[in-house]
């Protein structure tokens, strides 16, 4: 299969640009690469595994660009390659151009967490007075203890009324959904999206994709995915071994405490944030998972 390269002024289906490099060009147009070039977000790929500008693979049409915002511009594509004269192959083995790398598809199939709710306040039983937890503040924690103290005597202060936050922790399951090609080792990456307060609602974006070092490039030009990266941040890693036809892997995450009360967190998986795996489908997000954070006396969930 042959497709157009993407070049300068090519756009994705969430409206941004392309950028292109600027010693190769196609009419004019400076030729994209991925890992390097962007349309607000770097472009992931796969692009051709084949043929290379400068060290880095030609993008194509067709090609995953990283997440940099909401609604399509949480998993959004090159829809529109910029021209239309000049095309190579995928490089992927069975192209019918010709190529030789395997083709895996590496595919999140779950990702849950082990608390969906989490309150600022639970009842100890001994003392029938709440249990703090994650308090931003000293102050802030006893006006949640005064919130939930049943009592007309003074706030309870610190010691017995106090318990560790419990740990909660994200599992996850990706799978190599080829039939025929093992899938290379690659890491999985666990990012903390922002909250509501931070950026505000996600629009309709469900999912995200999302490679090692996105936060980390220049957004001056585009002032909404800045503010999306300023509160997007890779949590870690997990590093898998290679992945055989239809084998499956199972992860877990233990998130850090969790401080912010009346607040819903974001987290996200993405398989390969290194692109170590080459597959022809680099769309290896799921659903986000959320965890709502409030200053009510109710048990946690």
């Amino acid at each position: 299969m042959v497709k157009p390269l993407t070049v300068e002024g090519g756009n994705a289906n969430c409206g941004h640009k392309t950028t292109g490099n600027g010693t190769v060009f196609i009419d004019g147009a400076g030729i994209s690469r991925t890992g390097i070039d962007s349309a607000a977000g770097v472009i992931i790929g796969p692009g051709s595994q084949s043929v290379y500008v400068e060290g880095s693979r030609v993008s194509l049409l067709g090609d995953a660009v990283a997440g940099h915002g909401k609604n399509l511009h949480a998993a959004p594509f090159i829809s529109n390659a910029g021209q239309g004269s000049v095309f190579a192959g995928t490089g992927f083995v069975g192209d019918d151009a010709g190529g030789d790398d395997p083709r895996p598809d590496l595919i999140t199939e779950s990702f849950s967490t082990s608390l969906e709710s989490v309150h600022t306040h639970d009842a100890q039983a001994s003392w029938g007075t709440p249990l703090q937890y994650y308090p931003p503040t000293l102050a802030d924690s006893y006006a949640y203890i005064c919130n939930c103290w049943t009592l007309a005597t003074a706030c309870p202060g610190a010691g017995a009324d106090w318990t560790p936050p419990p740990p909660v922790t994200l599992t996850y399951t990706v799978k190599n959904n080829s039939n025929q090609y093992a899938a290379q080792p690659f890491s999985i990456g666990i990012w903390k999206l922002p909250t509501e307060a931070e950026y505000g609602s996600l629009g309709t974006a469900t999912e995200y994709n999302l490679v090692a070092g996105v936060e980390n490039q220049d957004y001056t030009d585009y002032p909404d995915a800045a503010e999306f990266f300023k509160y997007t941040k890779m949590l870690g890693t997990d590093s898998v071994g290679a992945l055989q036809p239809n084998q499956s892997y199972t992860g877990t995450f233990e998130l850090p405490t969790l401080y912010l009360n009346e607040i819903q967190y974001r987290f996200a998986v993405y398989a390969d944030v290194y692109q170590e795996t080459t597959e022809p489908d680099e769309n290896n997000s799921i659903a986000l998972v959320t965890i709502d954070i409030d200053g009510s006396c109710l048990a946690d969930t």
